[in-house]
């Protein structure tokens, strides 16, 4: 995303969030967007980190949400990124850690109980994961003694052959006695193998199911909310491992070893099936914290609590844990009549949450559309388009809503209808109706809908042009933006946008600005209202004129001097973006960098800075422009004095003036002009003697900013450099944390081919820091893949306690050692983390390294039979892209058309065409999804039908059968699929 972008995206999330204040909401409300700063000026100085976030968290992470949005994450990548920037944050705002500070009245009885469950939550916790780490070892000690005894049997089979040889060879009596004597005892040792080896793979059978068992009682445990901040790891058990036959026992079968290892194999198998009965008994005492059915009675029976708190936090908890459970869903059905509207509310999304498609959930959403409380109607909209979009009742039951009394509601309602079922006729006429509804947030929500399923149908484009007369400001910047996306090649939509370029409000005439600027770049008029806007009573519409003259007519006199009059604006922001444009549009030009030298002696800081930087891009070569410059060395702004360098390096790095302002600053007592300093110093003037004892000295500097600019510096220079390389080995022993983390991503881009790089980023590997760790393995993948010794550093730290690191550490191993075979077996191992994302991570990671490979299949296999509901469909995603063509594989994701989700039957479709096309066995399937209840899973069968089979006569039957379906988006999804298979 550009800057403009970023800026526009921040602009639609206010408007948003002014809309939504009028709907009922209960929480913390968010930070208003309009205390933030968000201009593309601020943003492009935040990229060249020169400006700081306004206000930094809240900033942080709006803009975090619209990136991720405009990149299309998904899962749980946005999340992890929140969390770093929030840590990020932290650790640059708060240097030391507070003291925890203790009220004297925080033990009364409420605080006493909540310490008495908590020590009980993590007490049962506890007794879970080593139940769980006790079963893990004895499946795998179990696995070695199979494995020991099929070797045995394999002894024995090569003995009673070599005897039987030896008998048809040998005359003597004597001899030929002594060999059937050996062949009858071998005959027994082998009947014994082989009974040991049927209690093993019973006993191995059972420790399945309980460790199964075990697996699903820690991650509900885990979900608890008083234990949801309690960090847990694996225990490793305190004594030894089971022993077993040393490995050279075999080497030469003697039938007396053989004997000797038969009675410890039996003692040992007597020994486990004891413990497996000890760990059975675990799960069956009325005592112990792993039997579920206890929990689900404990919740049901909470459900009817008189607390409204209690019975809420059990519907929160039956729908999260529950959702296959026919109890929990009656339960939760139940409490759509609670007598608490906060607890109807959270019953309607549960049961499109927990139970989507279910028809008895819709029949209660339904009846929950006539609730006496606006709130509960309010949310029966979005729950039932989320989970029965295309179903008629459903259809019918938002179409009711849509003549509600409330105006949120009515408002939700069109919304929704266009949501669940675009391009159907009757929900057009209804969304037409909504276009002159008595409420503003109606109408806008009625343009909003029109938009999304008739484009380009000129009724509806006639009722949004009517809109742009509407009495209300919100109502006419809808109505323009909505013409421009569906109509904009109506004179029409032009005529209004530039009739609502006057309008008396702001933000219309601001939509109207963007409407011309983006539907009519090169139109006359259209440059003529943006010059008459950047004289608008308004900063933001100025601001914006100002930016897109410089964008849309680069280079024109007109609009040069009408940007530059902007120079003497009262506001400093304003003043800020001339800077800016002057140097974007209007490069070289004279009067362009004569404004910009009145400018760089503006009173206000920023204003300062942004002409430094301008000139410093586009008139480098302009003495005028490189002495206005060098007077900001001794501005009387400490932070203009300190960016006043970095513009100099930008624009004159091999200037000798730059070399002594960078030299003179890394002395100064601010730690910001030392980090400054550091950035001109290495980027241009490491060869120099004078300039390289100043970064050497810098090395041992007591601020953690200025060694961390050494290595952000340092990092992007070449490989291979001795001097840098010097530096980072230093820095690599750095007491900060963000230093050593700063190295260690340093390493990839600097040194790939050297081993001292590699040794460094080897080190850093055991650093206390788990962000460090983490740096490093990225480090050692992209570096030296396919190096033994980054190899092995990388699978050191797949068992880190820390979760981060260890997924770290699964993607580097498919990034840096595809098809190796020891990776392999490790990362078929973390198969079984309690996390389900480090599993989903290593299923990923073994389809990315190791497509093909039937072990790496047998071991994604098992994932998509995990329990749980996160892990288990989405499991099947590597499936198809690593397997393609297994049946096995095929048919692990055919199970998932069964799944009650349907957002799940969804995914299942668009695998099996996307890695099964031509296979019958996954034709039949997708057959089954194409008559799903379910119209998006109908939509995507029909799509995965035209892709995957495109010339089977059953397939043009169904699309046929679909091209009629009563779902308006299946039918599209026809026309657009035969139109892309025609193409």
């Amino acid at each position: 995303m550009s800057s403009r972008d970023i800026e526009d995206a921040f602009r639609q999330a206010l408007r948003e969030q002014q809309q939504e204040q009028r709907a009922p909401r209960r929480g913390t409300p968010e930070c208003p967007i309009s205390e933030m700063a968000y201009s593309k000026s601020h943003i492009d100085r935040l990229f060249n980190a020169q400006a700081r976030p306004k206000p930094p968290e809240q900033f942080t992470l709006r803009f975090l949400a619209i990136t991720s949005r405009a990149a299309r994450l998904t899962g749980q990548e946005p999340e992890r990124r929140r969390d770093e920037a929030r840590s990020l944050l932290w650790a640059a705002m708060n240097p030391a850690p507070l003291p925890v500070q203790r009220t004297d009245d925080a033990e009364d009885l409420a605080s006493l109980r909540h310490q008495r469950d908590l020590a009980l939550a993590q007490r049962d916790l506890a007794e879970a994961g080593a139940t769980e780490t006790r079963l893990r070892y004895a499946l795998r000690d179990a696995e070695f003694l199979l494995l020991t005894l099929f070797q045995i049997a394999g002894a024995l089979r090569e003995i009673i052959a070599g005897n039987d040889f030896r008998a048809l060879r040998t005359a003597d009596a004597h001899e030929l006695a002594r060999v059937h004597d050996e062949t009858r005892r071998a005959e027994t040792y082998k009947s014994t193998a082989r009974e040991e080896a049927d209690r093993v793979m019973a006993r191995k059978a059972t420790l399945e199911q309980l460790w199964d068992r075990a697996r699903a009682d820690l991650q509900r445990l885990a979900r608890h909310p008083d234990v949801s901040e309690l960090a847990f790891a694996h225990q490793s058990p305190g004594g030894p491992l089971t022993p077993m036959p040393p490995a050279d026992l075999f080497n030469q079968p003697a039938l007396d070893d053989i004997a000797a290892a038969l009675a410890k194999a039996h003692e040992v198998n007597t020994r486990e099936e004891q413990e497996v009965h000890a760990l059975q008994r675990a799960f069956t005492d009325d005592e112990g914290f792993l039997e579920p059915d206890g929990e689900l009675a404990v919740l049901l029976a909470s459900t009817r609590l008189a607390s409204p708190e209690a019975r809420d936090s059990a519907l929160t908890s039956l729908v999260a844990g529950w959702f296959h459970s026919e109890a929990a869903r009656k339960a939760v059905d139940r409490l759509a009549d609670d007598p608490s509207a906060l607890v109807r509310e959270h019953a309607i999304e549960g049961l499109s949450r927990g139970w989507p498609g279910h028809p008895a959930a819709l029949n209660t959403l339904i009846r929950m559309a006539d609730d006496p409380d606006s709130s509960v109607r309010h949310r029966v909209p979005r729950a039932v388009v989320s989970s029965w979009s295309g179903d008629p009742r459903a259809r019918d039951a938002v179409l009711r809503l849509v003549g509600d009394k409330t105006d949120v509601v009515r408002e939700r309602a069109v919304l929704c209808l266009a949501q669940g079922w675009p391009g159907d006729p009757a929900i057009r006429d209804v969304l037409l109706r909504g276009t002159i509804d008595p409420d503003a947030d109606v109408r806008q929500a009625a343009a909003t809908g029109l938009l999304k399923g008739w484009t380009g149908d000129p009724l509806v484009g006639r009722a949004i042009l009517r809109l742009t007369g509407d009495s209300h400001s919100a109502v006419r910047r809808k109505a323009v933006e909505t013409l421009l996306d569906g109509w904009p090649a109506v004179p029409a939509t032009l005529n209004a946008a530039l009739k609502l370029s006057c309008d008396g409000s702001p933000e219309v005439r601001q939509a109207a600005a963007r409407a011309l600027a983006v539907g009519w770049p090169g139109n006359l008029s259209t440059k003529e209202v943006l010059r008459r806007m950047t004289f608008d009573t308004d900063k933001d519409i100025r601001q914006h004129a100002i930016s897109v003259l410089a964008d849309a007519w680069s280079g024109d006199q007109q609009s040069l001097e009408a940007v530059r009059l902007r120079a003497d604006d009262q506001d400093p922001r304003i003043r800020e973006e001339v800077a800016d444009a002057l140097a974007e549009g209007w490069p070289d030009d004279l009067q362009s960098r004569d404004t910009l030298l009145r400018l760089i002696k503006d009173e206000d800081p920023d204003v300062r800075l942004s002409a430094a930087f301008a000139l410093g891009r586009e008139w480098n070569d302009d003495p005028a422009a490189h002495k206005a410059v060098l007077r900001l060395l001794d501005d009387r702004q400490e932070e203009v004095r300190s960016w006043a360098v970095v513009a100099l390096g930008d624009g004159w790095a091999s200037d000798t003036a730059t070399l002594e302002a960078a030299l003179r600053m890394s002395a100064d007592e601010d730690a910001n002009l030392r980090s400054n300093a550091v950035k001109v110093l290495t980027e241009g003037w490491l060869d120099d003697a004078h300039a390289l004892e100043a970064v050497v000295r810098l090395v041992g500097d007591p601020s953690p900013a200025v060694r961390l600019s050494i290595v952000s510096s340092l990092g992007h220079r070449p490989g291979g450099d001795p001097r840098a390389r010097d530096i980072f080995l230093r820095l690599a022993e750095d007491p900060h944390p963000d230093v050593r983390g700063g190295v260690a991503k340093a390493l990839e881009q600097g040194w790939p081919e050297t081993l001292a790089g590699r040794d460094v980023a080897l080190r850093l590997t055991a650093d206390p820091e788990a962000s460090v760790r983490e740096q490093a393995v990225k480090a050692l993948a992209a570096g030296w893949p396919r190096d033994p010794a980054a190899r092995n550093g990388v699978l050191r730290l797949t068992d880190d306690t820390t979760a981060s690191v260890r997924s770290s550490a699964v993607r580097a191993l498919a990034t840096a050692c595809p098809g190796d075979p020891v990776s392999r077996d490790t990362l078929i191992r973390l198969a079984d983390d309690a996390d389900a994302a480090a599993r989903l991570d290593v299923a990923n990671a073994l389809a990315a390294g190791w497509p093909g490979d039937l072990t790496a299949r047998d071991a994604v296999l098992r994932m998509t039979e995990d329990v749980s509901y996160g892990a288990r469909p989405w499991a099947a995603e590597p499936l198809a892209t690593g397997w393609a063509g297994d049946p096995a594989a095929r048919d692990a994701v055919v199970l998932l058309k069964a799944v009650g989700n349907p957002g799940i039957r969804q995914y299942a479709a668009r695998l099996l065409a996307q890695g099964w096309p031509g296979d019958p066995t996954a034709l039949d399937a997708v057959l089954a999804l194409a008559s799903d209840p379910d119209a998006e899973v109908r939509e995507t069968a029909a799509c995965a039908l035209v892709a995957g089979w495109p010339d089977e006569p059953l397939v043009e039957e169904a699309v046929r059968r679909l091209g009629a379906d009563p779902a308006p988006a299946v039918r599209k999804a026809i026309a657009r699929a035969e139109a892309e298979r025609g193409g």
